[in-house]
């Protein structure tokens, strides 16, 4: 008994561990029921006052105190910290007759509690009454900014917002926490409303309270706005960061699963509606790698990664494209989408000038029974790939039963690395043939006039060479390659320095260009990924 009121005399002087500590020692040794229900009411209390709400609230809610009115006077202050604000109002309601009967700090401390669960269900009548009550002179600093704040509340609750600014002002003025924390979020919040709102201010005055403010149901609710003005500020890192660190601190708390929500849908506008395209490309594919936890699942996520590879290829990213493209192969697709996004990778790696990393996706992604067109297309990517790793054979061989100019020009280059330059020289001859209109050949074109001749020349068949001067002549006569040809298609011999420097320019020019433009005229889509022109080749 002497230690219940040990107890008790300790919680009337507001020393609340101190009295834990003499009822953790007493319920230990208890034997008396009589007493059990007193002591477990004094540690309810103690609870309360040691801010230990979960634990009071352990006590106060069993059956044993369900009729007890001054149970549910210390419940209400339980509930309002626990943020249970309906049931707080209820148990305000039903013991505010008891109050009388207790000292002020105490009446006090309810008062503010029960107007705040009021204020929280929108009951500002019962709010102002019970503020009405409070002996605003026997308050402590704390309280006293607990009591504008709730004053504050009230006028914004009634749309009276320039009084509710005002008062919050008086409250950050005092800057005592939490309710420093509170005003400034309310302020920023009412701001933010009436279109007032400065958001590089208020993310960097936010930011600031919130690492001074830890640890309930406020922080969650100053993340999500701070998540908020973050997006609207176009600040998407620091936006994702906070929804990320918001999430981790407050997985059950509603408000926070709908700021996931939000961030989702701000990442899908990022990477699916070319949001992203404001970004510097380094930026976007940063930001995606940081957060693709945020990447939708399905056919949106998958175009969302499609969407910033054909960004990072249009800026010459090929290898960062190409990494992204295959976290999306390993990681989200099966089947035909595989082997199709195992075709776009492949080019990439190719124009990279990586063709043993092209010839291995597409051989991990083989599949039987695909389309035609997507066999032909892969069938002609393994072919140069081939060809760029000096396996020009394997390559000619697998074009054998594949028709169209971009296989022609692949064998071309098979034939040339292989070195049988009467097979190579043969098909361009071809390829070029003047037509009935005899039209004017492009650059490329008279290039590779110029490489049928050398290689008819290098094959020591001077009939051909005749043969293509005759045929070519008036195309290539008022055009700036006329002098090469001349040359070429002459009387010239194959060992002399001369021929032999023009033949090294021809055999040095870079094909794989030519490639990639034959291989966009004929897979070309709306959602192209193919590059438009190759990595520089790399230094000797």
């Amino acid at each position: 008994m002497a230690r219940l009121e040990l107890a008790q005399f300790y919680v009337a002087n507001q020393f609340a561990y101190e009295a834990i500590g003499v009822l953790s020692v007493l319920e230990s040794d208890l034997r008396a029921d009589d007493l059990r229900k007193k002591t477990r009411l004094t540690r309810s209390i103690a609870d309360t006052l040691a801010a230990r709400p979960a634990d009071a609230m352990a006590i106060l809610s069993s059956a044993n105190f369900s009729d007890e009115v001054d149970a549910l006077m210390w419940r209400t202050m339980v509930r309002t910290d626990l943020g249970d604000f309906v049931g707080a109002r209820t148990d305000a309601l039903s013991s505010e007759g008891v109050i009388e009967s207790y000292p002020i700090w105490i009446r006090s401390r309810f008062l503010l509690s029960g107007a705040r669960a009021a204020i929280e269900t929108q009951d500002f009548p019962m709010a102002l009454r019970y503020l009405d009550e409070v002996e605003f002179a026997h308050l402590d600093p704390e309280q006293v900014t607990v009591y504008h704040l709730l004053q504050g509340r009230i006028s914004e609750g009634e749309n009276r917002i320039t009084e509710a600014l005002d008062t919050y002002g008086q409250v950050i003025a005092a800057d005592i926490r939490p309710t420093r924390a509170e005003a400034v979020y309310r302020t920023l919040l009412l701001l933010d409303r009436a279109k007032r709102v400065d958001l590089a201010k208020a993310t960097e005055t936010l930011s600031a309270e919130i690492m001074l403010w830890r640890g309930n149901a406020l922080e969650a609710d100053m993340q999500k706005l701070l998540a908020e003005l973050y997006f609207r500020h176009k600040d998407y890192r620091l936006g994702f960061e906070t929804v990320k660190e918001a999430v981790a601190y407050y997985p059950e708390n509603r408000s926070i699963n709908a700021l996931l929500a939000q961030a989702q849908d701000v990442f899908s506008d990022l990477y699916l509606n070319g949001r992203a395209d404001e970004l510097e490309p380094i930026d976007a594919l940063s930001l995606y790698y940081d957060f693709r936890h945020l990447t939708p699942p399905g056919n949106r996520g998958d175009e969302m990664i499609r969407n910033l590879a054909r960004r990072l290829v249009k800026v010459d990213l090929l290898t960062q494209a190409a990494d992204l493209l295959e976290y999306q192969i390993d990681s989200r697709l099966k089947g035909v989408a595989q082997a199709q996004i195992a075709a776009d990778l492949a080019v990439i790696r190719i124009a990279a000038r990586d063709p043993e990393a092209a010839l291995r996706i597409l051989n991990r992604t083989r599949l039987a029974d695909l389309s035609p067109q997507l066999e032909r297309q892969r069938r002609i990517l393994e072919a140069r790939a081939l060809i760029d790793a000096g396996r020009q054979e394997i390559a000619i061989d697998l074009l054998s039963r594949v028709t169209g100019k971009d296989a022609d020009l692949l064998r071309v280059d098979g034939y040339w690395k292989s070195k049988n330059y009467t097979a190579a020289s043969e098909l361009l001859e071809m390829m070029l043939s003047p037509g009935q209109n005899n039209a004017p050949l492009e650059t490329s074109q008279r290039m590779n006039v110029i490489k049928a001749a050398v290689g008819f020349a290098l094959a020591g068949d001077k009939l051909a060479l005749s043969r293509v001067r005759s045929k070519f002549s008036e195309q290539m006569a008022q055009t700036p390659e006329w002098a090469m040809f001349d040359f070429v298609t002459g009387d010239v011999t194959p060992t002399s320095i001369e021929f032999r420097k023009v033949a090294r320019e021809i055999s040095g020019l870079d094909s794989l260009n030519a490639f990639l433009e034959s291989y966009r005229q004929v897979y070309a889509t709306s959602d192209q990924v193919a590059p438009a022109r190759a990595a520089a080749p790399a230094a000797a």
